[in-house]
């Protein structure tokens, strides 16, 4: 039979082994987080850009400005 001593120390590793582990889970999650923020900054600076030339093609040509894409795109909606 194992002595408290032994079990105690047992006990400890695996703790320690559990801690390393979810540090290790925690830096990879930090990671994603940080390249979805990057990702997601690209993408909403590429809406704004696609917003604002599809809101001064509309000002160019009177409000029609997104017909031919609704057209090409087959639904006809605006």
């Amino acid at each position: 039979m194992k002595t408290m001593q032994v079990q105690m120390q047992e006990r400890l590793a695996g703790l320690k082994q559990d801690f390393e582990k979810g540090e290790h889970q925690l830096h990879s999650l930090v990671q994603q987080e940080t390249a979805l923020k990057e990702s997601l900054l690209r993408v909403s600076g590429a809406i704004r850009v696609l917003e604002e030339l599809l809101s001064t093609d509309q000002e160019d040509t009177g409000g029609e400005g997104t017909a031919g894409v609704n057209e090409a795109r087959g639904d006809g909606q605006r």
